[in-house]
């Protein structure tokens, strides 16, 4: 156990080849660091919700974070609040740092389709709720906005007021809320027999 210790720690005092074979157990084993094991007691509560969110820049986002923040703050909690600036790896890390604080619960804007860190927080008895996004295979509650129907309103909006050569600019639709958006759009199109006009389209690659 000191040798594991010391190694998480740095590596003081201990041979290269002890090293890396702790490191390869630690890695199979998926073993989080307890940041927090000197400051709670065994079955007690942290106190603390991690949040992941894709872009902390983006208005949407630190709207959101505030609100997470204040209901988290009517149960006594603190966030732990993470930008994963849509990366999936980075997304993966931060979440094994949230575990290793040993987290109550988790907050996630999905950065991608891999759920593998989630189900094995999942494992580890750490509630999973995910945010404006949802991944497909994952069994979590989910809380997502009215992307297609509020795209589709817009549009329909527009055809009702007579416009025929309707712009779309939006997310790439590689991300789940761009799919949902630019789904509304052609939907909406489609009900007057139109398509998108590809040169009216530009999405972010």
């Amino acid at each position: 156990p000191m040798t594991v210790s010391r190694t998480l720690s740095g590596g003081v005092n201990v041979k290269p080849e002890v090293q890396a074979r702790v490191l390869a157990a630690v890695e199979k084993l998926g073993y989080h660091r307890n940041e927090n094991a000197r400051s709670i007691r065994p079955g007690q509560s942290s106190g603390l919700i991690g949040v992941a969110i894709t872009n902390i820049a983006n208005p949407y986002y630190s709207t959101f974070a505030l609100g997470v923040e204040e209901e988290a703050a009517r149960s006594g909690r603190r966030i732990l609040l993470g930008n994963t600036a849509e990366d999936a790896a980075r997304e993966a890390e931060l979440v094994a740092d949230f575990l290793g604080r040993q987290v109550d619960g988790l907050i996630v804007v999905p950065a991608g389709t891999a759920s593998a860190h989630l189900v094995h927080s999942q494992a580890q008895g750490v509630p999973v709720v995910l945010a404006s996004r949802r991944i497909g295979e994952l069994a979590a509650d989910s809380v997502v906005l009215a992307d297609e129907d509020g795209a589709y309103r817009g549009t329909r909006a527009l055809r009702e007021h007579g416009h025929s050569r309707i712009g779309y600019l939006g997310n790439s639709v590689a991300i789940f809320t761009g799919a949902r958006r630019f789904a509304g759009f052609e939907r909406a199109l489609a009900e007057d027999g139109l398509a998108p006009d590809p040169e009216l389209v530009a999405t972010r690659q």
